[in-house]
């Protein structure tokens, strides 16, 4: 039955019937077809009107809403890579920063003050209508940080990001003014074309809600490839990078799979813009990323930092590899670069960070390797890798210096000294004092797993100060007991450029009413040869004040002669690897032999330390040494049991008479 009135009514919509039972005649009835007809078709073009305008709206805030949020995610990568350019600038330098940010974007870009007016913009900025910029932003609400606006040039889309630590904020314009009146104008012609015909403006919806897709597609597709890569090397950046990594860690927590995050520095690429200018730095940043590819696997990732600094994630490795791997990147960078048909050659230096071991998220990994690649730089290697106890910012390291500070504050460390023999009078002559601490919990901690740490953590010079005064409370102590004896300290290269160590000295004689100083400080060779003009300077001073200065594991650095005639040393301690072989290696007994030769020609006394049994102590002395410390004649003792050793032992003290002040 239902079938039957459908063929009916459309074989009476369309003039197959003419029955004279309906409204009264042929007539009637085809008056009514049309007038069915006509309504039939203005009901479906009022519908895909609607459609048309629905399709205008959705495709047109879509695209919008996309882009704005894209171009919101460039605003605030780029507000925060301004952050420490602008900090403290005055307007005339943010105006010249802003400026050279037209090489790195086509993307127009203003700074506004802390009143949302404009102060700079980039070159591509200028064809924009400030004075109606500066009104639009004036009157803008709190809070609100993207939009539109209508310029001469037709629809903007902006948005705002704040520059941290300053009172600059960063907008940011589309490129193209004409995208969005485009948009509006397709979707007004799909609304028209609607009204006007039925399947036209069907087929042309569809076709222009694909070109509209299509377009915004594209456009959001540059957009997210300038948010993820870097633009002058096409290299993924760091936002990519680090998603790609935690990716890469969710993946090795579940396969059981080992993740390696290597980062490479090239360390004279600031000598080679200086001598060849950036162009050339950057033609040789461009050869990286290739060089790299080359050399790695497909589903490793090559990603550019900053400046030469590039990271590398090799998201399954073999731990046991890692060194080997290492090896080669470096030895890939260092062949030889053609720029401007010019060989240029570069340094590198990297650090790697593994996961799980060192960490599981992507943070905490790519710090681990920056302080891996910090300490290949500050030890002067091609590569190292993160190991937490070497880190002094990690958990650990940072609890233990925390320690460190309280026990110096409580006076819970402890001087131990071992005695220095002279070999031409046989008496013992002095001490070297050695810093011990013994932790409640960990024991005894030895002076190289914390010394090194209080030197990059900044609490070497605390530390100096309390042995500093230990010291000389125990040696005038000792001289109110009759024991003359000169107590040597160990400086450290950081507290060897400090002045404050001249003044702490000076204040603990003043302190302990000292007339006659009889300190003496030893400062090893790499100390002063790191800065030689400035450690001349500090021993100059020192030695004025009176205090016996000494060279400590002489042999092992560099110090020229020519150098080391002038330094205003009284010393030179040979280091005891020299020592402790010279009785089995002919070369070692030369070298024992040279250095005793050459400070005595230069006026100076020779300590040789590392003594450790009878016949090396009577070969030092056939050998003209004037001094000798070592396990032989005594290990190192705390002060107490130090003078009964000397109150027993065959080397007696140099007696004076007893200080009653």
């Amino acid at each position: 039955m239902q079938l039957l009135n459908l063929t009916y009514l459309s074989d009476f919509l369309f003039g197959r019937i003419h029955s004279p039972l309906l409204l009264g005649g042929k007539f009637a009835l085809r008056t009514l077809r049309h007038r069915l007809i006509i309504a039939f078709i203005s009901l479906s073009m009022v519908v895909l009107a609607i459609f048309g305008v629905m399709a205008h709206y959705i495709a047109t805030e879509f695209g919008i809403e996309s882009e704005l949020h894209t171009l919101a995610g460039i605003a605030e990568e780029k507000a925060a890579a301004l952050s420490q350019q602008l900090t403290g600038k005055t307007i005339q330098q943010v105006n010249t920063l802003v400026q050279q940010q037209n090489a790195y974007t086509v993307l127009p870009i203003l700074i506004l003050d802390a009143k949302k007016q404009v102060v700079s913009a980039t070159p591509r900025a200028h064809k924009l209508d400030i004075n109606h910029i500066n009104d639009y932003f004036g009157d803008l609400q709190a809070g609100v940080n993207m939009g539109i606006m209508h310029l001469d040039s037709g629809m903007n889309m902006w948005t705002l990001a704040k520059v941290p630590e300053t009172a600059y904020t960063l907008a940011i314009f589309h490129a193209e003014e004409n995208d969005l009146t485009f948009v509006e104008a397709l979707g007004n012609k799909l609304v028209v074309g609607a009204v006007l015909v039925i399947c036209f403006t069907g087929w042309l919806a569809l076709i222009l809600a694909s070109m509209i897709s299509y377009r915004l597609d594209k456009q959001n597709a540059v957009l997210v490839h300038q948010s993820l890569y870097d633009q002058l090397t096409d290299l993924p950046n760091r936002k990519l990078l680090f998603d790609r990594l935690q990716q890469a860690i969710y993946q090795a927590r579940r396969n059981n799979h080992t993740v390696a995050l290597f980062l490479v520095e090239l360390a004279n690429l600031k000598e080679i813009n200086d001598t060849l200018g950036h162009q050339s730095g950057d033609e040789l940043l461009k050869q990286i990323g290739p060089r790299l590819e080359n050399i790695l696997r497909d589903s490793d990732t090559v990603a550019r930092l900053e400046g030469g600094e590039f990271a590398i994630l090799m998201p399954i490795i073999d731990i046991q590899h890692v060194t080997k791997v290492a090896h080669k990147i470096i030895q890939a960078l260092e062949a030889p670069f053609i720029v401007d048909e010019l060989e240029l050659e570069t340094s590198v230096i990297a650090g790697v960070a593994i996961a799980p071991d060192h960490g599981e998220k992507s943070e905490s990994l790519f710090r681990k390797a920056d302080v891996a690649m910090s300490l290949a730089k500050q030890h002067e290697h091609e590569f190292n890798i993160y190991a937490e106890e070497s880190d002094p910012h990690s958990v650990e390291q940072l609890t233990l210096m925390a320690e460190l500070r309280r026990a110096i504050t409580n006076n819970e460390l402890q001087l131990y000294y071992q005695p220095k023999i002279n070999l031409k009078t046989q008496q013992v002559t002095g001490a070297e004092a050695l810093l011990r601490w013994f932790h409640p919990q960990r024991g005894l901690i030895p002076p190289d797993d914390f010394i090194p740490k209080a030197e990059q953590s900044g609490l070497i010079k605390l530390l100096t100060s309390w042995v500093i005064d230990q010291a000389f409370r125990q040696n005038h102590a000792w001289s109110k007991l009759g024991i003359t004896l000169q107590i040597a300290i160990n400086v450290s290269q950081r507290s060897l450029y400090d002045r404050e160590l001249i003044n702490q000295i000076a204040n603990t004689m003043q302190k302990l009413q000292i007339k006659n100083c009889t300190l003496d400080i030893e400062i090893t060779e790499t100390a002063i040869m790191a800065y030689p003009e400035q450690s001349m300077a500090t021993l100059q001073m020192l030695h004025a004040m009176g205090i016996h200065l000494s060279i400590d594991d002489f042999g092992t650095g560099f110090t020229s002669l020519a150098y080391l005639k002038e330094l205003p040393v009284d010393e030179l301690k040979i280091d005891k690897s020299f020592i402790m072989r010279m009785l089995d290696d002919n070369k070692d007994t030369m070298i024992v032999r040279s250095i005793i030769e050459l400070a005595h020609s230069l006026g100076r006394v020779v300590v040789a330390e590392g003594v450790e049994s009878r016949p090396v102590l009577d070969y030092l002395t056939a050998l003209n040494c004037d001094t000798a410390q070592g396990f032989y004649m005594s290990k190192p003792l705390p002060a107490a049991e130090f003078e009964q050793w000397l109150a027993t032992c065959e080397w007696k003290p140099a007696i004076g008479q007893a200080d009653t002040g």
